[in-house]
């Protein structure tokens, strides 16, 4: 009955139609109001004589009281407890409640619920705000169920009432709890469709396509170690590398372009929750035999930041079919376990980008070529012939062989003077401790010196590890691994002469020369540097160009870098006292071959004009030296390039047409 001094309630439920026959209406609304008298306030419904005192008053203690989280009092056992909720309307708020009390109240344990009631209203007197009602009935056994319910109610009691009114921290708040994997992909799904009703101009349907495939080809630790957020953002973040990478490859084919995403987050592990560093990355292949894989992306970062390692099973790589792009994702740590600073962040993300360009690897198709037997025997004569005297030391031939998995193969030829006191060669590897294998072929006596010394040419094949030598494009530096062996043999045999090997010392010593030259330079790039030097033009000028030229040449090249404005084409040119400089930079790599054939034009002599060429970031670089004597030829010289150019510019320009 109602008391003469309470205001009735106007409750209208949100299901109520014009109709109103569907449901039992009246029963509804009675239902609700009688829920709401067991856990407002008795002031709530206390009369006033001002109907707008009384609905102030009302207002003023729905404000204060809402979100209402309380349970029912038990007084014997067996019993049921009624655990209430009243809060603002949220979609899935009861979904959220319902959770929190059948699942985490007693954690490891499912509670009993054997009623369950949620209603959606109106308080027609009141407000035209949408309120949610909620009722969960649990039946308890027995006592000690019932002391561990009351003992974590209140913590729970906070948590709902922290959640309830909020998606965001409900999410978390479950999170933090743990869901069920079923329950992570419906939040993940939800944000996904959040995201492409409230930005149509950025996000659509794609992005479910991405979010598909992504939690179809992740591993389930993967997902289980990390927050519906966090994996949100990793789906829409991807989405939106691709999307940016499909526009720029539309508008620039033929250059490499990179999108790359650096944050922090946390993730679980069995020693509970890590700072981590996120690497999320996006790039374009130019050639069908480019690949990229975690080993690319991590020693990119490693260059910077030393210390730091990978986590372990969080590589990610995401590429569609033929499409040319690849997406990658990885997280990593520092190896004592403390944070990434602000100052490494900023660091990775002014100058990283740059550097995961040139790690793209071009994967080669294994050659095959049998050995010319032929050749080895026409240098085994060759070394035993350059043996005349007893104080000629060992002579060697070294030849490339093969690429193994993790190994290189060389082949040796070793010509040298038998005498009585000679150790065989298998016994000399083995006590010089060398960190190639000998694996013996033939061994053969090829004359002698004063008819009593034995001249002994010897075939073997030294295996090495590959790893040290691949450089962080993932090429393999061959010209490294040659001089390794070559230091191995001398270790095994003293000194020995390097018979093929003497243009490739000179090399050597050349561009050992350059980087005295270079030592006030501040980070230049080693691998940039060496593709430069290696692709000098004539092969003679690798040996023989002047080091100080070749030094003005490739900081023309350095600066040319951070000047090109991805416009049609970079000229830059520089007179010194006796040479000629010009570098250009453009990205039509077709470019390249019309300057040459236009410069071969003024029959300028090899030993007057050396040029390099280099790709990177997508752009062609070609750097010129002209040292002839007559300054007409010079200024022709660069007549020439600069007529090509455009030549080149302005055929670019009608096709773009």
């Amino acid at each position: 009955m109602t008391n003469e001094h309470e205001q009735p309630l106007s409750v209208i439920t949100l299901f109520e139609t014009s109709k109103g026959d569907e449901f039992n209406i009246p029963g509804y609304r009675a239902l609700t109001e009688h829920n709401l008298k067991k856990i407002l306030p008795f002031e709530f419904f206390e009369n006033k004589a001002n109907p707008e005192e009384n609905c102030k008053n009302r207002e003023q203690i729905f404000k204060q009281v809402i979100p209402l989280v309380a349970c029912s009092e038990v007084k014997e056992f067996p019993c049921k407890i009624s655990f209430y909720a009243l809060s603002k309307f949220r979609s899935n708020s009861f979904k959220f409640f319902f959770e929190m009390i059948s699942r985490w109240l007693t954690p490891g344990k499912r509670l009993n619920v054997v009623v369950v009631y949620a209603s959606d209203f109106r308080i027609d007197n009141l407000s035209h705000d949408v309120f949610t009602f909620c009722e969960i009935v649990v039946h308890v056994e027995k006592e000690a169920e019932f002391d561990e319910i009351m003992i974590n109610f209140p913590v729970i009691q906070e948590e709902i009432t922290f959640g309830i009114d909020s998606d965001f921290h409900a999410q978390h708040l479950l999170e933090i709890k743990g869901l069920s994997a079923d329950d992570k992909t419906a939040l993940i799904q939800s944000f996904m469709a959040y995201l492409v009703k409230r930005f149509p101009q950025v996000y659509d349907s794609g992005l479910f396509r991405e979010m598909q495939h992504v939690l179809v080809t992740c591993r389930d630790d993967f997902k289980e170690a990390r927050q519906a957020r966090h994996l949100s953002r990793m789906i829409s973040i991807q989405y939106l590398f691709r999307k940016k990478l499909r526009e720029l490859i539309k508008k620039k084919p033929l250059k490499r372009h990179l999108e790359m995403k650096i944050f922090k987050t946390f993730i679980k592990t069995s020693h509970g929750t890590k700072c981590v560093l996120c690497i999320l990355t996006g790039v374009t292949f130019l050639k069908e035999q480019e690949s990229f894989e975690q080993s690319h992306l991590f020693k990119a970062v490693q260059a910077y930041i030393p210390s730091v390692q990978p986590i372990d099973n969080s590589f990610y790589l995401h590429k569609h079919g033929s499409e040319n792009i690849c997406l990658a994702y990885l997280e990593l740590e520092k190896k004592d376990g403390s944070n990434f600073t602000i100052a490494d962040i900023r660091k990775l993300r002014r100058e990283f980008p740059a550097n995961l360009k040139n790690r793209v690897e071009h994967r080669l198709d294994p050659i095959f070529m049998p050995r010319n037997e032929e050749e080895i025997m026409r240098n085994m004569v060759i070394l035993a012939n350059q043996i005349k005297y007893l104080r000629d030391i060992p002579q060697i031939f070294v030849s490339f062989d093969e690429q193994a998995q993790n190994d290189l193969y060389f082949t040796v030829i070793l010509a040298r003077i038998l005498r009585q006191d000679s150790v065989p060669l298998p016994l000399l590897f083995q006590k010089s401790e060398s960190v190639a294998e000998y694996v013996h072929d033939r061994t053969k006596v090829m004359g002698s010196v004063r008819k009593k010394y034995p001249k002994e040419a010897s075939v073997f094949h030294l295996k090495i590890p590959k790893e040290e030598f691949l450089r962080s494009d993932h090429s393999i530096d061959l010209y490294k691994a040659r001089q390794r062996v070559v230091g191995e043999i001398s270790k095994a045999f003293g000194e020995v002469r390097d018979y093929n090997g003497g243009m490739i010392s000179k090399q050597q010593e050349l561009l050992s020369e350059v980087r005295e030259l270079l030592a006030d330079v501040k980070e230049y790039d080693e691998l940039l540097l060496e593709n430069f030097f290696y692709s000098l033009s004539p092969v003679i000028a690798r040996a023989l160009v002047d080091p100080e030229a070749f030094k003005n040449l490739f900081l023309m090249l350095i600066e040319g870098l951070k000047s090109y404005k991805n416009e049609t084409y970079y000229l830059q040119s520089q007179k010194g006292p006796f040479h000629q400089y010009v570098l250009v930079i453009f990205e039509d790599l077709n470019v390249k071959d019309l300057i040459i054939q236009a410069l071969q034009t003024l029959k300028i002599p090899h030993t007057e004009f050396v040029y390099a060429h280099v790709e990177i970031f997508g752009n062609s670089c070609v750097g010129c030296i002209c040292s002839a004597q007559n300054p007409e030829v010079k200024e022709a010289f660069l007549l020439v390039i600069e007529r090509t150019l455009k030549l080149s510019e302005n055929r670019f320009k009608v096709l773009s047409q």
